[in-house]
């Protein structure tokens, strides 16, 4: 986004009780369709290139599946996703199909269940 003389600049926090994410795809339009967030989100800006996202407490249904727990998430405005850090996740049944829309050169397919523990790029 370009503000008059810049780029927009973000210091945000909410809570969603359920917030479609296709609903906010200003932050990200790749948030893929059928995907549903419970939780604490805080955005805040570094410049104006790259946005911190942290999800805490994260709660996401994505189809049958679920993911749990908090990351922070950095994105930039010119590559997209380039870091996850402090992440603690827990996946129950959770379609890959998710993660693909981020790395779409993940060579799994199929479900994921169990914890994962994330930082770095």
């Amino acid at each position: 986004m370009q503000w008059p003389h810049d780029t927009l600049l973000w210091n945000l926090a909410m809570r969603a009780d359920s917030a479609t994410l296709t609903d906010i795809r200003f932050l990200d339009p790749r948030f893929p369709e059928n995907a549903v967030l419970h939780g604490g989100v805080t955005l805040a800006s570094h410049g104006g290139r790259v946005l911190e996202i942290q999800l805490q407490p994260l709660n996401l249904s994505f189809g049958q599946g679920r993911l749990t727990g908090h990351i922070n998430a950095f994105s930039a405005a010119d590559s997209g996703l380039v870091a996850l850090r402090q992440g603690d996740l827990t996946a129950q049944d959770l379609s890959l199909d998710f993660a693909r829309v981020y790395i779409d050169s993940l060579p799994f397919h199929g479900r994921l269940t169990g914890q994962t523990i994330v930082d770095g790029r």
